[in-house]
């Protein structure tokens, strides 16, 4: 009975604090471009490196990709500037990202090339 009690506990808290997984692994950082992240709220990470790998994956160059995390009021923006092919059909873009904090907007870019995954990951 105890363990009934504890799984509607359990479930009824996950309900009420909402629970969210993303299926896109977060980008990893290099110490250039991991300004923004420093003063991001944690739930704005998974919803601005979701957007940064899709972005990344599918946006053609200079196209704007926002983001925004409605329980922070942050959000931001993410533009490719630039693709590069490395080798034999591998793929480097660079690119601009934004984010609006307390009012107050932060920009940064970065490089990141497409790994076998299919994830992006930071490059220097």
């Amino acid at each position: 009975m105890k363990n009934n009690k504890f799984a509607a506990l359990f479930l009824i808290s996950m309900i009420v604090t909402g629970c969210s997984q993303t299926s896109t692994a977060p980008m990893t950082q290099n110490d250039s471009s991991n300004s923004i992240e420093l003063v991001l709220a944690e739930s704005d990470k998974p919803i601005m490196n979701s957007t940064l790998q899709n972005t990344l994956e599918i946006f053609e160059v200079d196209k704007v990709a926002n983001w925004n995390n409605p329980a922070t009021g942050n959000s931001g923006t993410i533009i490719v500037t630039k693709t590069l092919e490395v080798g034999d059909k591998n793929y480097c873009r660079e690119y601009t990202k934004t984010a609006t904090i307390g009012g107050k907007t932060q920009k940064s870019s970065g490089k990141a090339c497409r790994k076998s995954s299919g994830n992006w990951q930071e490059a220097s």
